[in-house]
């Protein structure tokens, strides 16, 4: 005899969303990467799948976190050795579109300038320089963020 399929809560306490049976973590409130979520979910934090072009089909709409997409090399710039496979862009996990990482790139910085403390100041603009690397396209404003990042290495 087969069990019956049940459908369970979310873990997180701030969402609480009612899931199917096999579905491995909340699309609306977990990375797509690690599936974790934060207690406070700070939007400026993570990236969500909004592709400017629309080739068939919608956007999945999910979310990750800058981190995770960074270090799993989802987001930024990515090289095959030979050339650059993403410039200043998120692929997604999920859907596999990209979308671009120019309005994240900018809140860092805005969150950095106006940050009241030198933890979240170092930590914004550090990710502003890990967001575009390497960039081609952007390599310009790039400089200026290495610039502001290695004054403030050196200063603390």
């Amino acid at each position: 005899k087969r069990k019956p399929e049940i459908s369970w809560l979310c873990r997180n306490s701030a969402c609480k969303a009612q899931l199917s049976p096999g579905v491995p973590f909340c699309k609306r409130c977990s990375c797509c990467i690690c599936h974790q979520f934060d207690d406070n979910k700070d939007p400026s934090l993570w990236i969500v799948c909004t592709p400017e072009s629309h080739g068939g089909g919608s956007d999945c709409r999910l979310s990750c976190h800058i981190e995770c997409a960074l270090d799993h090399e989802m987001a930024g710039v990515v090289s095959d050795g030979k050339s650059i496979l993403l410039d200043g862009g998120y692929h997604c996990e999920s859907c596999g579109k990209v979308s671009s990482l120019i309005g994240c790139w900018k809140k860092q910085l805005l969150i950095a300038k106006n940050a009241r403390r030198v933890d979240t100041l170092c930590h914004r603009l550090s990710l502003s320089y890990r967001l575009l690397d390497g960039t081609y396209l952007y390599r310009e404003i790039h400089e200026i963020v290495d610039k502001a990042n290695t004054t403030l290495e050196s200063e603390v």
